[in-house]
């Protein structure tokens, strides 16, 4: 490298027409690119240019060591961009298509999967026919290793959502079935594996895998592969396609055993990045379904937690462990079983020794465990306080959303900040959106414990969605929330938001909206079907333009079905600006709670006077107990020294007009 290799390897490539030669040359590029220093080197020399013209003009085998060269290069952001610029995606994906050399399609795909780390990168693979190109590949070769460098490629451009629909629609989740259910090669195996697992993000194609019977093959592998790569991917794989998915969760459980090959992976691994995956699955193949949390509690689940909990010094095996744990203890037999088999000093290690989440459920699991094992556990009785159950829903990170739902997302502004009016350039810094997302998260706490708080209401702790869960809602908020509308154990659900918000206020995650409209259908099927239609719904909104969900509930026919059970409080008007302290969180949930902590509780269930009159002189609005008031008053909230007046509006009537005494 020091005495001028690359150049001269790269003059090589440029100027000979000697296949051994340029065969040779490329070659040693390729092997320099392997280590850090080298490929630098490479780069340098503009080797790129040389290796992206070659291939542009040659397609046979004498070119299958500059397409190996190239793929080393895009591992690195430098590489990708200028094999990109040069034009090197669209003839690498023409390789793909028309090379008869399988070591020059194996290193082209293999480049594309490395290009396809890169977001622009993804967009032009697909743009220029590459996601179909790589599919009809993965159809027709009969070599493992062009099939490893496929299937691997079509899973790293799985990261984008747009690719993920794709492929599915030209048939590219077939072939991937196929050969986790044929290959006895575990590059093919786990990179297969690993695509269906990316692929499976998408909720349409979570329901296609399962009907390709993607699943079984994906716990065949759990429950007899031995290569610790192959068991990763496809316990990873069985983990999203359990993911706020019933149907998927009870194929895994009853159809295949899957359940049991993943307890089984998880007591037996010794492979950090199995046990990751693996405990990912566990906890969405049990959430929310209690059949399985049953079964998972028969087969010895309760002591492979605690031993997991005891023994593992990884972030998201802990995080997935304490999550089914906080979740697990809803009785008296659970909380004994879990004592004695050791559960409280490893949750008191991991509560004194851990931040964040992991830290949060474990103090979770230990009030839970006092609470049951101190006393005999029996359900609510619907002739005292009316049952509650909370969702506390974030905004995704600007970061994490995708382009369209990006332009359309208003932030709070900043008190003592310039409050901006084009949006497009009002979004922040990247510290500055993660000072709000902090605040967003303690806003999410700061309503969990007041709901928490509330005396008169009794909170059902296993149907409500907390806040140190809240942050896995922003990939499918549509499913989460109808799935928390379906219990008919609940009379009050609150449904709380915080973040940024369209011009129309409608709530932004990561791959899309939800509107008022879309919430109301969704509550209105729910309670169609469920035994206890005389629920409320309370919908709480810190965010710009939250008055929009006022004005939607406000313009609802009286006679729309199930709409007199809804009650919305916003921050501000329609058209106005909710206000955020960064990472200090919004200044209307500090206020709202604030209230609450000094008597004056914005929901009083049968403390308001009777009639349901307005609040007296000094007070916050409430939602009085007959919920027959239409009030709209102008709060002055002073906060940092600024005064802001956010139009406080609430709209419902008949609240719990038909049980005795409330």
């Amino acid at each position: 490298v020091a005495l001028g290799g690359p150049e001269l390897l790269t003059r090589i490539l440029e100027k000979a027409g000697d296949d051994a030669l340029l065969q040779g040359a490329a070659t040693a590029l390729s092997n320099l690119s392997l280590h850090e220093e080298g490929r630098k080197q490479v780069l340098n020399a503009n080797a790129v240019d040389a290796l992206v013209g070659l291939l542009a003009s040659r397609f046979g085998d004498e070119v299958h060591a500059a397409a190996c060269c190239s793929s080393e290069l895009a591992c690195v952001n430098e590489g990708r961009a200028r094999i990109r610029d040069l034009g090197g995606v669209e003839t690498m994906v023409r390789l793909c298509e028309e090379s008869g050399s399988e070591s020059v399609q194996e290193n082209a795909a293999a480049a594309i999967a490395n290009l396809a780390d890169d977001q622009e990168s993804r967009d032009k693979v697909a743009s220029c026919g590459g996601l179909e190109a790589l599919c009809e590949l993965c159809n027709s070769s009969s070599s493992d290793a062009v099939l490893a460098c496929t299937a691997a490629a079509l899973g790293n451009l799985a990261d984008d959502d747009n690719n993920r629909v794709m492929i599915a629609k030209i048939g590219g989740l077939e072939p991937l079935v196929r050969l986790c259910a044929s290959s006895v090669d575990d590059s093919v195996l786990e990179s297969s594996a690993a695509a269906l697992a990316n692929l499976a993000y998408n909720e349409a194609n979570r329901k296609r895998i399962a009907q390709l019977t993607g699943i079984e093959p994906l716990v065949w592998l759990c429950a007899h592969s031995t290569n610790d790569a192959v068991l990763e991917s496809a316990a990873a794989a069985l983990g999203n396609l359990a993911y706020y998915n019933d149907m998927n969760r009870i194929k895994i459980v009853d159809e295949t055993g899957g359940l049991n090959a993943l307890v089984h992976l998880c007591e037996t691994s010794g492979s950090e990045s199995v046990l990751e995956s693996a405990t990912g699955a566990l906890r969405h193949v049990v959430y929310n379904n209690e059949s399985n949390r049953i079964r998972f509690v028969k087969l010895g689940g309760l002591e492979l937690l605690v031993k997991l909990a005891t023994h593992s010094e990884s972030e998201a095996v802990l995080e997935g462990t304490t999550a089914m744990l906080r979740k697990a203890v809803a009785s008296p037999e659970t909380a004994h079983t879990l004592i004695e088999a050791g559960a409280l000093p490893a949750l008191l290690k991991l509560e004194s020794e851990w931040i964040g989440t992991v830290q949060s459920y474990a103090t979770s699991t230990l009030k839970n465990l006092e609470k049951h094992a101190r006393k005999p556990w029996s359900p609510p009785s619907g002739s005292q306080a009316p049952t509650a159950a909370y969702m506390l829903l974030p905004c995704a990170h600007l970061a994490s959303m995708t382009d369209a739902v990006r332009r359309d997302a208003i932030p709070r502004a900043t008190v003592g900040g310039e409050l901006k009016q084009d949006v497009a350039h009002s979004l922040g810094t990247p510290e500055e959106q993660n000072r709000e997302m902090d605040g967003v998260h303690r806003d999410l706490a700061l309503m969990e414990g007041f709901v928490r708080g509330r005396t008169k209401l009794s909170v059902q702790d296993d149907l409500s969605i907390e806040a140190a869960d809240s942050s896995i809602l922003t990939q499918d908020p549509m499913n989460a929330i109808q799935t928390f509308f379906k219990s008919d154990e609940v009379d009050v659900f609150v449904l709380f938001y915080s973040g940024h918000a369209t011009k129309e206020g409608w709530w932004c995650f990561s791959d899309g909206t939800v509107s008022f409209q879309q919430v109301l259908g969704m509550w209105q099927q729910a309670r169609a079907k469920a035994s206890n239609t005389d629920a409320r719904l309370i919908i709480v909104s810190d965010s710009p333009n939250s008055g929009a969900w006022v004005d939607a509930l406000n313009a609802v026919p009286p006679a729309a079905a199930f709409a007199s059970g809804i009650a919305v409080q916003a921050s501000c008007a329609a058209g106005g600006q909710s206000w955020s302290e960064g990472a200090q969180g919004g200044c209307f949930t500090s206020w709202f709670i604030n209230q609450a902590s000094h008597g004056h509780s914005p929901w009083s269930i049968g403390e308001a006077e009777q009639g349901g009159g307005p609040p007296n002189e000094g007070q916050v609005p409430c939602m009085c107990c007959k919920w027959d008031v239409l009030s709209q008053r102008r709060v002055i909230m002073c906060v940092g020294g600024e005064e802001h007046t956010p139009d406080i509006s609430l709209y419902g009537s008949g609240w719990f007009s038909s049980r005795e005494g409330a």
